[in-house]
């Protein structure tokens, strides 16, 4: 057993018929999953695989067509490349559990596929991927890595926080927290004085919440890891297809974008990433980044903030609107969604998603 998993409570949890592991005494499980989807029983499960098979995707190719729930954005642009023969790898990283992972993996396995997954997650939680693979019996699709990703390959020291799995991240330097802290520092600085006091209000109940449930502010802890450079991976691993990626690594998703973008020339490039306005210097720095990426990308937002509940695209005007209005949400940050612009038939893709209808799905981590 990984050393991460040693004296860990751990549950079965149903995602959309599947079912996933998730450490109990974690905040995403607390705060994130219904009761009534906890508490899975792992042997009438793996019964239940062997009498009846493994369940479909909630998204079918009879059903595709049909599909209205913004929910289901991604597998509609995946089935409209695969139906014009543009093939692709997917791109799990900063996993997590695994869920976004395993969910596009189910989508493959129902669609009767080829395509390949590959997760990245050396935390705790992603220590739980492999597991669910299995139980799924999606080894055939799916290959988990437990590998930090980042522009360059080597030893890094990954920081976690005990009960807060979904905010492991790479360790910065010193100088790199410094110039993270000056940063926010200044963004809180420009903020108007009501959102001000909301933002100390927000965070002293956050440090509140965490002292409630664990009796105490988590002490935060850093192990040795591999990180791979993404390119050199999809180099050894000799996948030469078109890459649709998702990326989470806590404020590290622009190195990683910015390594995929150098595949532009010769392959097709579609990325989900959370977009943190704050994280960049100013609103002016976080408007040009979006604005750089629009010259090749449809950008759409996805607002996984709490939960998805739109795929709307974002026109290049209105983009500093956007980042004004991604800053005012609660948690201050959204899923952005870069569409590629040669993507096949890509006028009807556009008018396909922009049918789609908002829905909440409290079940996306």
């Amino acid at each position: 057993m990984d050393a991460f998993l040693v004296n860990k409570r751990i549950d079965l949890v149903d995602f959309d018929g599947l079912k996933l592991f998730m450490l109990e005494d974690d905040n995403l499980y607390r705060v994130a999953v219904p009761e009534n989807r906890k508490h899975q029983d792992l042997g009438s499960y793996q019964q239940s695989l062997r009498t009846q098979g493994t369940p479909p995707s909630p998204v079918t190719p009879a059903n595709v067509s049909q599909v209205t729930s913004a929910r289901y954005g991604p597998f509609v642009v995946m089935h409209h490349l695969w139906e014009r023969g543009t093939d692709f790898v997917v791109l799990d990283i900063g996993s997590h559990i695994g869920d976004f992972g395993l969910k596009v993996g189910n989508f493959i396995r129902t669609c009767g596929r080829n395509t390949k997954v590959i997760t990245f997650d050396p935390s705790e939680a992603g220590a739980l991927v492999p597991y669910s693979i299995e139980l799924n019996q999606l080894e055939g699709i799916i290959k988990h890595e437990m590998l930090a990703v980042s522009d360059h390959g080597g030893l890094v020291l990954f920081r976690y926080r005990p009960g807060h799995a979904e905010a492991a991240e790479i360790a910065g330097t010193n100088q790199g927290a410094v110039t993270l802290g000056l940063i926010w520092l200044k963004r809180f600085r420009q903020l108007p004085l009501w959102r001000r006091i909301k933002a100390c209000f927000s965070l002293g109940f956050a440090a509140l919440r965490r002292a409630v449930w664990s009796g105490k502010v988590a002490d935060s802890y850093a192990t040795i890891v591999h990180s791979v450079d993404i390119l050199d991976y999809l180099e050894h691993a000799q996948f030469d297809t078109n890459v649709f990626a998702k990326i989470d690594i806590e404020g590290h998703d622009p190195q990683v974008i910015n390594r995929l973008l150098n595949l532009l020339p010769q392959r097709k490039i579609f990325v989900i990433f959370e977009f943190t306005p704050i994280r960049f210097a100013d609103h002016q720095a976080a408007s040009q980044y979006l604005a750089r990426l629009a010259k090749d990308f449809y950008i759409f937002d996805l607002f996984y903030c709490p939960n998805p509940t739109r795929c709307q695209q974002i026109a290049p005007d209105r983009l500093s609107s956007f980042v004004t209005e991604v800053s005012e949400r609660p948690q201050g940050y959204t899923d952005v969604f870069l569409l590629d612009k040669r993507a096949p038939d890509c006028e009807e893709l556009l008018k396909r998603l922009g049918s789609l209808v908002p829905e909440p799905d409290m079940l996306v981590l």
